[in-house]
């Protein structure tokens, strides 16, 4: 018969909620012993697969997610699996594939995910992921979704101004400004996910500074006028963009190109 405890996924959930902080407080210590790190992955790393099979009720995915998210993506093979999960509308662990599928990486459904998150939803909806993605090593991509968000959905001149511009990403969805920022605020508010950002090189970091930058213009028109403009985006959009533009800016303050950005974002103000 299958145990009781089984089928209480609110006390599951709530187990599983304490190794995730029983592993965040011996992760440094983990990492400074090589040889207890691969003890205690490849243990959990077993048994993960199991408990994504058996576990169906999504308030028990949030905390295997994060366990998964402190291990290496070949750790857990479960994860071949996981896309169906991450890539349902309804987010319902049920469409687990039961079966061995071809390998896929870990962070696609996680992006697919990222991806169809709606404007304005909770920041515990997507934190995880985020968490995720970035331990995973694929901050870059999380980066580029934000920057071409927020590049798409800027007024281009001589076109009409479309509300619901698309941005193509492997799948076509609607370019999203605010949930671009909100994933951006929360990647800078932490440390963790705060470094692996920083870390991705001036590229990328140029890229989504000159695309915050191109705010400005938005936050100027709005500004600029005596009622709002449905047809453009936000003035909340608008002020977002400046701010982590000049946020990201004071990071990179060290480099003598961003000096002469800043210099110029001081003469906008």
């Amino acid at each position: 018969a299958e145990p009781r405890l089984a089928k209480d996924t609110a006390v599951v959930a709530r187990l599983l909620e304490v190794l995730v902080i029983l592993w965040r407080s011996v992760q440094k210590a983990l990492r400074q012993n090589e040889e207890a790190e691969k003890y205690t992955v490849a243990k959990f790393g077993s048994v993960l697969v199991k408990y994504f099979q058996a576990l169906e009720d999504e308030q028990c995915m949030v905390p295997l997610i994060q366990l998964a998210s402190f291990m290496p993506p070949a750790a857990v093979p479960t994860f071949r699996c996981l896309r169906a999960w991450f890539c349902s509308p309804s987010s319902n662990p049920s469409h687990l594939l039961p079966s061995p599928c071809p390998f896929l990486s870990p962070s696609c459904g996680v992006l697919s995910k990222l991806r169809r998150m709606e404007p304005g939803a909770p920041a515990a909806r997507y934190s995880q992921l985020l968490d995720c993605v970035c331990s995973w090593g694929q901050a870059a991509d999380v980066l580029d979704l934000i920057t071409d968000w927020l590049t798409q959905a800027l007024p281009k001149p001589g076109e009409k101004e479309d509300s619901s511009r698309k941005v193509r990403i492997q799948e076509t969805v609607e370019a999203k400004p605010e949930l671009a920022l909100a994933y951006l605020e929360y990647l800078f508010d932490h440390k963790a996910t705060r470094e692996k950002v920083l870390a991705l090189g001036e590229r990328r970091l140029k890229r989504l500074h000159a695309a915050l930058g191109s705010w400005r213009a938005v936050l100027y028109a709005h500004l600029s006028r005596s009622t709002a403009d449905p047809r453009r985006p936000s003035a909340e959009a608008a002020l977002g963009g400046f701010v982590y533009h000049s946020r990201l800016g004071a990071h990179l303050q060290h480099s003598v190109s961003f000096l002469h950005v800043q210099a110029r974002t001081g003469a906008f103000l």
